[in-house]
């Protein structure tokens, strides 16, 4: 559980991602993973902390020096009572070099960080809190089952080519 500190009068929101909640689904070209984030607000919120916007960017621990960004996606949680607590889906576009790029400096398990960025747009003054990071350890065994599903769109890319002499359509 990751706490996204406001000013004092803006109170400490809850962020949890669940493993179990991370999914790829695929696409022409690209997969999307998708993981979703509880959020719970504080007890006696201001008006101002009714909007929570998030930024996200998912990366890839690297051994060998800084990790490395995958996607990045944003979004706004409205809250509408105290102590709420409200789950959102984040989907992140993976290309299939990246996606191949993983498993292949995958050991075990995989390990994916989500670095996060809130923010109250209601409220006065600054209303960001410091960056926070989960971890995320997603089992060997589940990760390449979802692998499996994929198919072979993994391995290969499809290429379409246009013809080189190609004329506009005339009507």
């Amino acid at each position: 559980m990751e706490q996204l500190r406001f000013e004092k009068n803006l109170g400490t929101y809850l962020a949890t991602v669940e493993p179990e909640s991370v999914w790829i689904s695929r696409g022409l070209g690209t997969h999307c993973v998708r993981a979703q984030l509880a959020l719970a607000n504080p007890e006696g919120v201001a008006d101002a902390g009714r909007l929570l916007h998030l930024e996200t960017t998912l990366y890839a621990p690297v051994t060998s020096g800084p990790r490395a960004p995958l996607a990045s996606t944003n979004v706004s949680v409205a809250f509408g009572a105290p102590a709420e607590v409200r789950r959102v889906e984040l989907s992140y576009l993976l290309t299939n070099p990246q996606l191949l790029a993983l498993e292949q400096n995958r050991l075990g398990d995989l390990r994916l960080e989500l670095q996060i960025r809130g923010f109250l747009p209601g409220a006065p003054g600054f209303a960001g809190c410091p960056d926070v990071t989960a971890h995320l350890s997603v089992a060997e065994s589940r990760w390449r089952q979802q692998l499996e599903s994929l198919g072979r769109t993994v391995g290969v890319e499809t290429v379409v080519p246009f013809p080189e002499d190609d004329d506009p359509c005339v009507a």
